[in-house]
């Protein structure tokens, strides 16, 4: 009886497996032979990203793709490449390219199903996000950086990449040096084509990226092959507005000694809804992120956070007074930018005008270990503990982002309170079935009454301290601003949002050292943005 009874679990199991291998294998073969990728869409549920394409035939491959395809063997590694953390479906996909697809759907699966970056699947889709042209239309140089793209995830800066690629295809014999000495010359405004209106949330759509990643165990091309439709908290106005505040060359230091770059945040201070990012001036260029991944020396932006908040928690009033004098905390000699000396500065006073002993001294008196102990409520930042008291200051040899700091702003507007910053708001199925939602998380790191306390002494930074270039009419600002020789910070907020914005040159080397004066040019970044938001 039990013999017969487990031969009936085993048939059924058999059974079981069969139906469950016939159906995965009909969704992988649809999955596979059907145009279509994951769609971002805007707080008001407009897409970010072009709409899908159609699929691309064999015959409209361009003549280097499909040689390339052929030579490097992708078709052999496609399972891989498509479903690298799914293991079902790598098989199936086996099975299928064994089995089922002929050469030439093979290759198309390929061109149709390739990650192109930025959350693009598909050569079509790419050069319509890319070059805002038909593939049809694309020039063998449009479609060599695509193919480039398809290969690289990340890269510095994209005129290098794609010069060292231009010469692998040559080295590899699928141009000729005459053919790519001819494309070298035109890669400069090839790379300008991409600065347009498809690309100016790309910033944002990394950020996106990152969460995705974060609540699916799922590659970056995996991901957007899903088809899913992901609600994001972009505003596209202010996303806009930022864009083009980053485009303008006078709204950044030009005598320098090396080119300043930027990077900046906007997220809603109660919700933390992410509204818009700025990963660069010129964006286009690199995969990183200065929005979101740099790690710069945040300046006087931190003491309001590490000494000031933390003495007002304490007890500390306004009022009370501090030493502006001459001092050496161990190893370290604070000096106030100016040079001077006051003997004395009430703490209100040494917040606006941005007095640096006044600050360490501040520090020292409340204890370094208790401003480390608010700073690591936030769980924004990786102190290191052996900067000791240049913390004061912001002087930290791991650095934050402007995301960062917009976010750990926020408890200044929200009674004390840190909302969590977020760009995913819910993702959903293509027949609108809820996969995820974002659920606001907040998180007090100082007391109601200090955040109080320190809203109206934030405010007159802007109005008769260091901030003064963000004033705006019709508006309330409180802020700060922050200086090293090679950074330049402005975080402010009004009754809405909070936006954080850098500037600086990407290498911090003595010969790229900053010759202008103050943090005036983040505040007026600042200013333009935030002059255009309702």
């Amino acid at each position: 009886m039990k013999k017969r009874a487990m031969f009936m679990y085993m048939v059924l199991f058999v059974l079981w497996f069969a139906l469950y291998a016939a159906i995965e294998t009909l969704k992988t073969k649809g999955e596979l032979t059907q145009a279509g990728q994951t769609s971002l869409l805007d707080q008001e549920g407009n897409p970010i990203l072009p709409a899908a394409t159609n699929w691309i035939h064999h015959y409209g491959i361009p003549e280097l793709f499909l040689d390339y395809i052929d030579k490097e063997g992708i078709t052999n590694s496609l399972p891989n490449l498509l479903y690298s953390n799914q293991p079902i479906k790598r098989f199936v996909t086996q099975q299928l390219m064994e089995h089922s697809f002929s050469k030439q759907l093979q290759q198309e699966i390929v061109v149709n199903k390739m990650y192109f970056n930025n959350g693009i699947v598909g050569m079509g889709n790419a050069s319509s996000y890319y070059f805002n042209k038909k593939l049809s239309e694309t020039t063998e140089l449009e479609q060599t950086l695509l193919l480039m793209l398809s290969q690289k995830r990340e890269y510095k800066n994209i005129k290098t990449e794609m010069h060292s690629f231009l010469l692998g295809l040559e080295n590899a014999g699928y141009i000729t040096k005459e053919e790519q000495q001819k494309m070298q010359s035109k890669i400069p405004s090839l790379i300008d084509r991409i600065n347009n209106p498809n690309t100016i949330a790309q910033s944002y759509t990394q950020q996106v990226i990152k969460e995705l990643k974060g609540i699916f165990d799922l590659s970056e091309g995996e991901l957007f092959r899903k088809g899913y439709v992901v609600r994001t908290t972009l505003d596209s106005d202010i996303q806009e507005r930022m864009y083009q505040t980053f485009q303008d060359v006078k709204n950044f230091p030009y005598k320098e000694r090396a080119f300043i770059e930027a990077g900046g945040a906007v997220i809603e201070e109660d919700s933390g809804r992410i509204a818009a990012l700025m990963g660069g001036r010129y964006y286009h260029t690199s995969t990183f992120n200065r929005a979101t991944d740099t790690t710069r020396q945040p300046a006087s932006t931190f003491k309001p956070l590490i000494e000031y908040a933390p003495a007002i928690d304490m007890g500390w009033k306004p009022t009370d007074y501090l030493k502006d004098v001459p001092m050496k905390v161990g190893d370290y000699e604070p000096k106030n930018y100016d040079g001077e000396y006051r003997k004395q500065v009430t703490l209100e006073e040494a917040l606006v005008h941005s007095y640096n002993i006044p600050a360490v001294w501040l520090l020292n008196e409340i204890g370094l270990n208790k401003g480390l102990q608010y700073m690591d409520k936030f769980d924004l930042f990786s102190l290191d503990r052996e900067d000791g008291f240049g913390l004061a200051l912001g002087f930290t040899s791991i650095g934050t982002s402007p995301l960062s700091m917009a976010q750990a702003y926020t408890i200044f507007p929200n009674e004390g309170k840190m909302t969590e910053a977020h760009a995913v708001e819910r993702i959903e199925s293509q027949d609108g079935k809820r996969i995820y939602k974002t659920h606001r998380f907040q998180k007090r790191i100082i007391k109601e009454k200090t955040a109080e306390t320190m809203l109206p002494m934030l405010q007159e930074v802007v109005k008769s301290g260091t901030g003064d270039e963000a004033q705006m009419k019709g508006q309330k600002i409180a802020g700060k601003t922050g200086t090293t020789s090679y950074d330049g910070w402005f975080v402010g907020f009004n009754d809405k949002y909070v936006g954080s914005f850098w500037i600086g040159p990407d290498e911090v080397t003595p010969r790229n050292r900053m010759v202008y004066s103050g943090a005036e040019y983040p505040a007026e970044l600042f200013k333009k943005v935030f002059s255009e938001i309702d």
